[in-house]
């Protein structure tokens, strides 16, 4: 959670923005927790797990202000 913060106040976003850092964050857990059989019932996120899930998004970000 505090990764996901700091990512938020570095980009200086505001609520959209910080649903977009927890869609990209969560969007494979979304969809493969569903299909996980057995007792897992939680999933645990960690710091590098958000670092490398938002990789690439700066300039993804930088690309929309150009266009």
């Amino acid at each position: 959670l505090a990764e996901i913060a700091r990512v938020a106040y570095k980009r200086a976003t505001g609520a959209r923005g910080l649903r977009s850092i927890l869609e990209r964050v969560m969007l494979e857990i979304m969809f493969e927790t569903p299909l996980l059989k057995g007792d897992k019932k939680s999933y645990r996120i960690t710091k590098p797990m958000v670092q490398s899930r938002l990789v690439g998004m700066d300039s993804e970000v930088d690309q929309r202000r150009i266009a």
